[in-house]
């Protein structure tokens, strides 16, 4: 046993919703992670014959998060053959997701997932498809506004209080300075976190945009390093951006940093198993929530039911 998990719950009730931070803790087994397939440009899924096409549109590329997304969809998709499946990684181009998107309502589909990279630059997309008649639903990220049929995900300005309260408690009682690596800057997950954050911590974080994947981060160590800033935390917003910052800061003989990760998936996550070898101090588990994507495409299908938002609890995971 090298980790404790802690659960963020989610407490809906009907006709609103109110989120509550609830700890409870889990002792983790220690084990091996799984290998993730690396997910396809395009792969289509059906299984004899179906009722409904789908699309899920993800443009997240090679990273943990996009891997963690397709393999949920090959676990869950057998239990719908009622669904025929287009899935589409864009990898991180927006307008290779728009165009991916645009030529699947030209063919026909019934229901749209889309999994944003750039939150504003789908607004347009999205606010068309749904001007049409199709359902959309957002998983793990929202766009500006509330045209759509449903989001899926973590509350995300939550999570980023959630985080700055446990730094603040834990790491700053006598001052010091916070370093955030933020993921790319059209991402409303990056703007939600770092809002959190900086309400938690107000002139104790400084801020540096990246994208998603450890070498922006490194990048952003050596201009910060060569700066000549001294950091005393650094929080990155997902697993990659914590670990590629903190191997830049060892590759320049740059101790006594701490570490904390925001976000990471998988069982374990990359971030828990930094907890275990004591690189980082806390670390974030975010659910896909492909399941739930494919349960509410059934009853938006099906059954005629929706719910606008379903806010998916994170697990924090600390050492012991």
């Amino acid at each position: 046993m090298g980790a404790k998990r802690f659960v963020q719950a989610a407490i809906l009730f009907p006709g609103k919703i109110a989120m509550w931070s609830i700890l409870l803790p889990i002792i983790l087994c220690s084990c091996s992670k799984p290998q993730s397939l690396a997910p396809p440009p395009e792969q289509n899924f059906a299984q004899g014959k179906h009722e409904y096409t789908i699309g899920i549109a993800s443009s997240w590329g090679e990273t943990e998060y996009a891997a963690q997304v397709y393999n949920d969809i090959l676990k869950y998709a057998k239990n719908y053959p009622m669904f025929e499946i287009k899935y589409s990684n864009t990898y991180m181009n927006n307008q290779s997701q728009i165009e991916q998107i645009n030529d699947w309502l030209n063919i026909g589909l019934d229901l749209l997932i889309v999994v944003p990279g750039d939150s504003r630059a789908l607004n347009n997309t999205i606010n068309k498809t749904m001007h049409d008649g199709i359902p959309v639903i957002l998983l793990g990220a929202n766009i500006n506004g509330d045209g759509y049929s449903q989001y899926i995900g973590v509350d995300y300005y939550q999570l980023g209080s959630s985080v700055g309260k446990y730094i603040s408690q834990h790491f700053l009682q006598r001052g010091g300075t916070v370093l955030e690596v933020q993921g790319p800057s059209g991402s409303l997950i990056s703007s939600n976190i770092h809002g959190g954050l900086k309400n938690e911590l107000g002139s104790s974080l400084i801020s540096q945009i990246a994208n998603w994947d450890a070498d922006s981060a490194k990048q952003i160590a050596d201009k910060v390093f060569e700066g000549g800033q001294e950091i005393d935390l650094v929080v990155g917003h997902n697993d990659e951006l914590t670990y590629g910052f903190l191997e830049a800061a060892k590759q320049k003989g740059k101790d006594g940093i701490i570490y904390i990760s925001a976000g990471g998936l998988g069982e374990p996550t990359l971030g828990q198993g930094h907890i275990e070898d004591k690189s980082f101090a806390f670390a974030v588990k975010i659910p896909t929530g492909v399941k739930e994507a494919f349960d509410s495409a059934y009853g938006i299908l099906v059954d005629g039911d929706i719910q606008k938002n379903i806010f998916l609890s994170p697990e924090f995971i600390t050492a012991e």
